[in-house]
């Protein structure tokens, strides 16, 4: 809703059928898919830019090079990729597992460092660009966020 305020044409993408049937009512001018960073292809779209708030905490950090790989087959040549994710490493047990409404729900929950995310995004094409500052708010929670380029 944010980047198409601002000018952007917008495609979604979520792993989860209700949170794209959320965004598809608040936001009928963009197009969404339910899709995984873990199979993106071409056919979605050439982008100038992906931004994954809270996507890659569900990637297990073995995972991340294909991640960054599929980023970059949707990215034009100097297309950006924002991330923000929780810093640490491995799986969180702490963060995943939640509960709401009196149930409780497992959803993985992974941390990753600047190195790990860096160097599985240079393995794909991509270079470290620079930290990005987030809101306090989300700072004292251990986010962090992060800019990297296409080459």
């Amino acid at each position: 809703m944010r980047l198409k305020k601002l000018g952007a044409n917008v495609t979604g993408i979520d792993y989860s059928e209700k949170p794209i049937k959320i965004a598809k009512q608040k936001n009928p001018d963009c197009h969404f898919e339910i899709m995984d960073f873990r199979e993106i292809s071409a056919e979605l779209g050439c982008f100038d830019g992906i931004v994954a708030i809270a996507s890659l905490i569900h990637i297990s950090g073995g995972e991340l090079e294909l991640v960054f790989q599929n980023m970059k087959k949707v990215l034009k040549k100097s297309g950006y990729v924002l991330i923000a994710v929780v810093e640490g490493q491995g799986l969180s047990e702490e963060r995943t597992f939640i509960e709401q409404n009196g149930k409780r729900y497992k959803r993985y929950f992974y941390l990753h460092d600047k190195d790990s995310l860096s160097n599985a995004a240079k393995s794909a094409g991509l270079e470290f660009f620079q930290t990005v500052e987030l809101p306090e708010e989300h700072a004292k929670h251990g986010w962090i966020g992060l800019i990297f380029q296409a080459g």
